[in-house]
């Protein structure tokens, strides 16, 4: 069976929210405060979700 990795990410003014979804069920969610740079924390916080849920960050494109 093929597996499927979903990511998503929400960059807001205070917090980064990322949730990693495996074959449609939930897997892995992270909260973390924005700081000045959003764009940095993004990033920082979808790598680390990837990295946490046990898969590779080259999953990012």
């Amino acid at each position: 069976m093929t597996e499927y990795i979903v990511a998503g990410v929400d960059i807001g003014s205070t917090t980064a929210k990322a949730v990693i979804l495996k074959n449609g069920e939930f897997l892995l969610g992270r909260i973390e405060p924005t700081g000045s740079n959003p764009a940095h924390a993004g990033r920082e916080i979808m790598e680390s979700a990837i990295i946490d849920s046990g898969y590779d960050k080259s999953l990012l494109g």
